[in-house]
């Protein structure tokens, strides 16, 4: 009796395996890709190679941590100079090589990575952690 062309089962079976490893791979891939949270901060100029920070009392800790900011997209490594206290806020006087004539610029610092999972959950029901 010869296999009629709906009773072939290979293509079907072949397609099934292919989509469940797919499935596996971006499984994997939501659990083990890190996406990097980042943190704007405007820097007043004090000298050539210097900057005044002002930082709230919770965030004080990110630049401890961190030994690196972005400024246009070019890493940049940071000395802490000085960290006085205001009333909610904290001065930290940073030392680094980046020559500007302006008076502000904006840096960005990592904050902190997360999972792609948990952005995705958090984009879908809300951050609760924080």
């Amino acid at each position: 009796m010869k296999q009629k062309k709906y009773e072939r089962t290979s293509i079907t079976l072949f397609l099934v395996i292919v989509f469940f490893l797919l499935e596996l791979l971006l499984i994997y891939n939501l659990f083990n890709i890190k996406i990097i949270e980042y943190k704007k901060y405007p820097v007043i100029i004090t000298s050539n190679n210097e900057g005044l920070v002002i930082v709230p009392n919770k965030e004080k800790i990110l630049w401890y941590k961190n030994t690196f900011f972005y400024i246009n997209n070019k890493k940049i490594k940071y000395n802490i100079k000085e960290i006085k206290k205001d009333n909610n806020n904290y001065q930290i006087n940073i030392e680094f090589p980046y020559k500007t004539k302006e008076q502000f610029i904006t840096i960005s610092i990592e904050k902190r990575r997360i999972n792609m999972i948990e952005s995705i959950i958090n984009s879908w029901g809300g951050d609760y952690n924080n």
